[in-house]
């Protein structure tokens, strides 16, 4: 079959046969197909039935036979589910060429795979306090070492660590990284205050991912992306609305759980910071941008000192809000430096910039494709030699 008649298929609503399932799923992810024979080699029909994310773990063998036994059969019931859902999903879709049609299959599939993860997370206030509970033992821990540490200052252990550190690079001239004793010391007071920083910026959300439940919410939020880039139903809060459909229909993809009501996940969506990320991101990489770098050469100049002059700003901000001690202090101290020597920067920078591939000489994108290619093929090859011992193989 076809990508046309494929695409035909689909939006048609016929049930998939398994052979062009799994072919379409394995089009959508584009695996190196090396990777799905020595997958298979290493456990009948795993290469040809897995999620890709799954591949490197084998490989490497990072899990057991049993371990991927139960993933072959749980993901054996998902592709049951895809044969008969997935031609349903597509019918409210309409993808204009076969890049928005991979794109939805790759985005759903990948939806499923992650979603068990999702719900087994639990909720993010619980999960938020235990990461708390964390940073803040972690505090307290590198406060008494520090307090130790210069204690010490005039003990032997000092004149200890800096003969073994005259001696480390003396032996080793290319690092010189290694910190003298009260260097190490002084280190503290950034360690102290970057996680005294850390407790602050996750408590008010601006840094870090916080794991949790949000099972539904994530089935919405795939919906609206098939919305912007596949030509899937509007985000409608009315309840039996297509958009609120399709949300069901992904969710019992995903789960096997039938008829759920998404009437509360898309609501919250709608008002959510990911709904407004994702408008700003077709904002921000939309033909309205193309043609505003197209028209201004320091258009991403701009960028970067409205970014920097921001970051200026919130570090003054938690200057004057938070009093956190000296080390919290003297991080944020060292954050807005930086911002502002990046603000230097992009003010003293001077045009014209390259701002599409195509004005990149042929020979350097081949170069840098090269060097990628090389890198990739290492990491491989010594991947695939740690399975192999790590199985009692042979390299030969």
């Amino acid at each position: 079959m076809d990508e046309l008649a494929l695409l035909r298929s689909l939006i048609a609503g016929e049930k998939l046969q398994e052979g062009e399932l799994l072919k379409l799923l394995r089009k959508a992810h584009q695996p190196d197909m090396r990777d799905v024979a020595l997958c298979n080699e290493i456990f009948a029909g795993a290469g040809d039935v897995l999620h890709v994310s799954c591949f490197r773990q084998i490989i490497r063998a990072d899990v057991s036979d049993e371990t991927i036994k139960a993933w072959v059969k749980t993901r054996k019931a998902l592709i049951e589910r895809h044969k008969i859902l997935l031609p349903t999903i597509f019918s409210y879709l309409s993808p204009k060429d076969s890049h928005e049609l991979y794109y939805a299959v790759r985005r759903i599939d990948d939806f499923c795979e992650d979603l068990p993860n999702t719900i087994s997370s639990g909720r993010r206030d619980h999960n938020l306090r235990k990461i708390i509970k964390q940073n803040d033992h972690l505090e307290r821990v590198l406060r008494e070492a520090k307090e130790l540490l210069e204690k010490s200052r005039n003990d032997n252990v000092a004149f200890l660590f800096d003969e073994v550190r005259h001696g480390y690079l003396a032996s080793n001239p290319v690092y010189d990284e290694l910190p003298s004793f009260d260097a190490l010391v002084s280190y503290f007071d950034f360690l102290v205050g970057s996680v005294a920083l850390n407790r602050i910026e996750l408590l008010e959300g601006r840094r870090g991912y916080i794991p949790a439940n949000n099972a539904k919410f994530d089935a919405v939020e795939v919906t609206y992306d098939l919305f912007r880039i596949s030509g899937g139903p509007a985000l409608k809060t009315t309840p039996g609305s297509d958009f609120t459909h399709l949300a069901s229909l992904l969710y019992e993809l995903a789960t096997g759980d039938r008829d759920q009501s998404m009437a509360g996940a898309v609501i919250e969506f709608r008002r959510s910071d990911e709904r407004k990320e994702a408008d700003q991101y077709d904002v921000e990489y939309g033909p309205e941008r193309d043609r505003q770098l197209e028209e201004d050469n320091f258009f991403h100049i701009r960028e970067r000192i409205e970014e920097a002059a921001a970051k200026l700003e919130l570090r003054k901000k938690l200057l004057e809000k938070h009093d956190g001690g000296d080390e919290l202090r003297l991080v944020n101290l060292a954050l807005a430096a930086g911002a502002l020597a990046d603000l230097r920067s992009a003010t003293a920078t001077h045009g014209p910039f390259l701002v599409w591939a195509s004005q990149i000489s042929e020979a350097d994108q081949q170069s840098s494709w090269d060097e990628l290619t090389d890198s990739r093929e290492k990491m491989r090859a010594l991947e695939i030699e740690l399975g192999r011992r790590r199985r009692g193989l042979s390299g030969d």
